[in-house]
C-alpha cells in the first residue's frame, strides 16, 4: 500500500489501549481519530 503524505493523517497514541474520556484531549483532532476513539470507548462500554 502506498499512500501520498498528504493523504496520511497522525494517530493519537492515547487511543489505542482505552480511549480518552475527552475529545479535547486527542493531540491530533480529526474525523478516523474520533471514530476510533468513540469505537474503542464503545467496545470497553466505556461510552459515557
Amino acid at each position: 500500500v502506498s499512500a501520498s503524505l498528504k493523504q496520511v493523517l497522525l494517530r493519537d497514541p492515547e487511543t489505542e489501549f482505552g480511549g480518552v474520556d475527552d475529545m479535547t484531549k486527542l493531540a491530533y483532532l480529526n474525523e478516523p481519530g474520533v471514530l476510533h476513539n468513540l469505537a474503542r470507548r464503545y467496545a470497553l462500554n466505556d461510552i459515557y
